[in-house]
């Protein structure tokens, strides 16, 4: 019963973190393209 009742929390919290795993790629690379771009400071 447990597992049933606590099913949603750990989806929750797997989407969250895929969500902040996605967040901190898109950032590094973005990071990225603006060392390399050094025209667009």
């Amino acid at each position: 019963m447990p597992h049933t009742t606590l099913a949603p929390v750990f989806t929750g919290l797997r989407v969250g973190l895929h969500a902040l795993l996605i967040e901190l790629t898109a950032f590094a690379v973005v990071r990225a393209f603006v060392v390399e771009a050094p025209s667009a400071v």
